[in-house]
């Protein structure tokens, strides 16, 4: 209707029949406001007119014209205009942020048999939820993005799939990805943060990043991937064994289990021993046994099997656990051993046929995996031989010593061998690995071989203690025995059933009487040499504090030392026969063997602790002498040099100076230092000094390895962390979206659309001649009118 009106849009701009034109006032009036205008003008008019002499029907036509000039000013003054508005809708936006850190690569999702990583969990859950998330991009702008330490783009879900290579980030930081997702979309409307993460973070979100979030509205919604219960993460972190051994030996597997993270709610599992050819199961101890109701994170025990056909041969230690375990990568550990099939050559001198004596000479005669040569050694010079070879005279050369591998010295005097004799027995155990064991007796032994050739081979000193008491001493009283932790981790003193344990409790139990020992020596703790251990003790009962050594051992060169302080485990045979003599004695015989063929000939032992430390954290470096043989001949300060591979093959290295422990006066046998990594990677700790090359036995200089993390490096704790996600969502209004139902995200998300109005057309009505025109006509009528009535 307005375009109608001829004159009044004549060369403008805009045009009342143009899309989106609309007619509009300056000042906006609402309509009651018009109501009262024209109410106003009409009273105004009326009033004017009401008393003027005049025929009535001029009169209000006269009021009329001035009524419609003031609506006609006042509508002026209100402004009218033409006005093309433009309005947009801008869409909000989506950002989708995926963790990429190392941590999405543990596998803990699903049963124990077919487990998948917590990267695959996130691809499966948004390739199920495609078609959601597609609908969801239509309606609104998104923005994917991959973060670890800061953020980088990712492609969008496809029909595909999802191909973003696999997670690599050392460390998962929040806080910085999120200020720079929020750059990325700064100045437009963001409906929220969707954070796809197992919640393992470096450190946790900033106090200033969430105070922005929720400042700016924008809330976070967490997708938690992983394990949603707190698993521990047991491993098999070392397995050792020697790496030559005899056929029919006991050889023990010396194995650490950790535990890392999860709840501490006990061990509960068990550990095998599996021969990987066949498959066959050689050993096996639960994990609540070895633990004993201790909350250690960490288990150190023995496995141990013995072997019936030579070769090279690889068994491994598989750790199966009965409660759920984060991963099974690290749930086994391979050992190699060379094995050898040949019979053990002995020789067994002893001073008289006292009971240990003839139990023993039959035992070694019986074996059918050893030659024994058995001789009682006489005042005279002459002997009484027995045993399956014939020795024609006692061994004196090199060459007469070569080819024995375990030596036994029962109670015989020193005197009856020659200093020549004792000097060759002492070269052959130092340099060709041979064993001596050394049984005590009431008449010769250890005293008449403290000042030998062979007194430096006894695993303790003989003289007086401060009190002026013989350091070797007899017990007055029966006694039994007990095996310690050392004797486990040697494969030794194994005298029980399966169902029985490693040691039976009634073996050490007094109340049987025949357990129990009526002669044995009692040597003093501290005349125990520091590079010698104990593998059983001896006391009263079970029950008493004081013990002193049954069984001590010790290297010596290349070859090791025992010495049994009792020739009364005889009596053992009364209660089960030949079984427990037998348990006893060949396995230690089997071990002194073994030396010969150059197995784990260490001459010292080298040790890191924390052997997983973090960065720029004190580590403790300490070196044990363990062979008798060097003790007093290494120098004030050993050099330990620690290697790092780099990533590009770069070989780098630091020399760690140890000090000696203990008495300045005292021949050194313990070295330590403090070490502080100051990179991370696993390093290689050697000792370099020519005086522990191990040069007589092929077991090399002593080495430990340590795996240095740096402080940011998540995989030292893999477990998910849903509850620090949960936390973020609560404080920023989001919620937390399982995987399974990442559909309806969308119906969480708030509506955060903007309606953008543009500037705005004005074409105003006001100044068009037609409008003056009307005016001027509307006032010449009103005017023509009171001249007419003489009014003017």
């Amino acid at each position: 209707m307005i375009a109608a009106v001829p004159g009044l849009f004549p060369g403008r701009v805009l045009s009342p029949d143009q899309p989106g034109v609309r007619f509009e006032f300056a000042w906006d009036i609402p309509g009651w406001g018009w109501v009262l205008i024209v109410l106003c003008g009409v009273a105004c008019s009326a009033w004017c007119y009401w008393r003027i002499a005049g025929s009535r029907p001029w009169r209000i036509a006269l009021a009329a014209l001035r009524s419609v000039t003031l609506v006609l000013i006042a509508v002026l003054i209100a402004g009218p205009m033409l006005a093309l508005r433009t309005e947009r809708t801008e869409r909000d936006w989506v950002v989708f942020m995926a963790d990429r850190s190392s941590s999405m690569a543990v596998a803990d999702v699903g049963s124990p048999v077919a487990r998948i990583t917590r990267d695959e969990q996130m691809r499966e859950g948004i390739v199920s939820a495609a078609e959601a998330l597609s609908r969801l991009a239509d309606e609104r702008s998104t923005l994917w993005l991959g973060f670890d330490a800061g953020v980088f783009d990712l492609d969008p879900p496809g029909p595909a799939g999802v191909d973003w290579g696999d997670p690599t980030g050392r460390r998962t930081e929040l806080s910085v990805p999120i200020d720079q997702a929020l750059r990325r979309v700064a100045a437009r409307p963001v409906s929220g943060l969707v954070v796809f993460s197992d919640g393992r973070l470096t450190s946790p979100v900033s106090r200033s990043t969430l105070q922005r979030l929720v400042a700016d509205q924008i809330p976070v919604f967490v997708v938690p991937v992983g394990s949603d219960g707190s698993l521990a993460d047991f491993a098999v972190d070392r397995a050792v064994a020697p790496t030559r051994a005899f056929v029919d030996d006991t050889v023990p597997v010396n194995v650490r289990v950790t535990r890392r993270g999860g709840p501490r709610e006990g061990w509960s599992g068990r550990v095998r021993l599996i021969d990987e050819p066949t498959g066959v199961v050689l050993d096996e101890r639960s994990l609540d046994e070895i633990a004993d109701g201790s909350d250690h994170d960490e288990l150190d025990f023995s496995l141990s099997a013995r072997p019936e056909s030579a070769g090279r041969v690889t068994w491994t230690v598989r750790l199966e656990t009965a409660t759920p375990d984060l991963t099974a990568d690290n749930n086994s550990r391979a050992v190699t051993l060379d094995l050898t099939d040949r019979p053990l050559r002995v020789v067994y001198f002893d001073g008289y046929p006292r009971w240990e004596y003839r139990y023993l000479r039959g035992l070694v005669v019986r074996e059918r995996s050893i030659r024994s040569s058995t001789l009682l050694l006489s005042a005279s010079r002459k002997y009484l031989q027995e045993g399956t070879e014939t020795l024609v005279s006692i061994p004196t050369s090199p060459g007469d010593w070569g080819g024995i591998d375990v030596v036994m010295i029962g109670d015989v005097r020193a005197e009856l061998f020659s200093t020549e004799q004792m000097e060759n027995l002492k070269s052959h155990v130092a340099r060709q690995g041979a064993g001596l064991l050394w049984i005590g007796g009431p008449s010769a032994m250890p005293a008449t071989w403290r000042d030998s050739p062979l007194g430096d081979l006894l695993p303790f000193t003989i003289g007086r203690d401060a009190s002026g008491q013989d350091s070797v001493l007899v017990s007055s009283e029966p006694v039994v025995v007990r095996p310690t932790a050392a004797a486990a981790r040697l494969g030794l003193l194994r005298l029980g059933d399966s169902a029985e344990g490693r040691w039976p409790s009634w073996l050490s139990d007094p109340s049987t009487g025949w357990a129990r020992l009526w002669w044995s020596q009692r040597i003093g703790p501290g005349r125990v040499k520091p590079t010698a251990e104990t593998l059983a003790v001896m006391s009263r009962d079970a029950a008493s504090d004081q013990e002193w050594p049954a069984v001590l051992t010790m290297r010596y060169g290349a070859g090791r030392v025992v010495y049994v302080a009792t020739d009364e485990t005889w009596r053992w045979r009364h209660g089960r026969g030949e079984v427990l003599y037998e348990r006893f004695w060949l396995p230690i015989i089997r071990l002194l063997a073994r030396e010969s063929l150059g197995s784990a000939g260490k001459v010292a032992l080298l040790e890191a602790s924390p052997d997983r430390p973090v960065v720029d954290q004190p580590v403790r470096v300490s070196l044990r002498v363990v062979d008798e043989m060097i003790a007093g001949q290494l120098p004030n300060r050993l050099t330990v040099r620690a290697l790092r591979r780099t990533s590009g093959g770069e070989v780098r290295s630091t020399d760690l100076s140890l000090m000696p422990e203990g008495l300045r006066d005292a021949k050194p046998w313990s070295y330590a230092a403090t070490w502080m990594p100051a990179e991370a990677g696993t390093y290689e700790l050697t000792a370099i000094d020519a005086s522990l090359a191990g040069s007589l036995s092929d077991s090399g200089p002593p080495t430990a390895s340590v795996e240095v993390v740096a402080p940011d490096d998540e995989r030292r704790i893999p477990q998910a962390d849903h509850a620090a996600l949960a936390t973020i969502a609560e404080q920023t209004g989001g919620a937390v979206v399982p995987i399974e139902r990442l559909a309806s995200l969308a119906d969480l998300l708030p509506n955060r659309q903007v309606r953008v109005v543009g500037a705005a057309q004005i074409d105003p009505l006001w100044d068009r001649p037609i409008v003056f025109v009307v005016l001027l006509l509307l006032l010449t009528a009103e005017w023509g009118g009171r001249r007419w009535l003489r009014l003017v």
